[in-house]
């Protein structure tokens, strides 16, 4: 599925064409400070012959894993995830808002950037195979919710 979607390449285009463009972009507005940060990429190509994303080792740059993957994130550490999502987001918008040439020639431009999964995939075949599974896990947590808090019949609804 990664080759499919062209993960791989998006995301060395992402770090050697897109982020550049909108920290220009930031830049020329004055104020560059609020591009969130990134982990620094000493090189990356995509060429036929190469295909290469060097990303520094954060570890070395005092990051860690979550301590508990299991448990989740605290509070603190998912309200930072947000607020660092919502951030690159707003970003991003105002500069395809105010592409020149408009959105259009953003998808001509940038077009690795402009895909659907439609393109790929046919959605329905791909996640047929997994609906029995999910609904039957979602269907057992409703039951546990209903052990729990008698009379809400929550999977009356399910």
């Amino acid at each position: 599925m990664s080759m499919k979607v062209k993960a791989d390449e998006r995301e060395e285009s992402f770090f050697r064409i897109l982020l550049p463009k909108l920290r220009d972009f930031l830049s020329s507005k004055g104020v560059p400070e609020l591009l969130p940060t990134f982990c620094p990429v000493p090189y990356s190509a995509w060429t036929d012959d190469d295909k290469v994303l060097i990303m520094q080792n954060l570890k070395e740059e005092g990051w860690r894993d979550a301590i508990n993957k299991k448990a989740g994130l605290d509070i603190e550490h998912v309200r930072a995830a947000i607020k660092w999502m919502a951030t690159f987001h707003a970003i991003t918008f105002a500069f395809l808002d105010g592409y020149e040439g408009g959105l259009d020639q953003a998808e001509k431009d940038l077009q690795i950037f402009f895909w659907k999964f439609d393109d790929y995939f046919d959605w329905e075949k791909e996640v047929a195979v997994f609906r029995d599974h999910g609904n039957n896990g979602q269907r057992e947590m409703f039951k546990g919710l209903e052990e729990k808090n008698p009379g809400k019949n929550y999977v009356k609804y399910f």
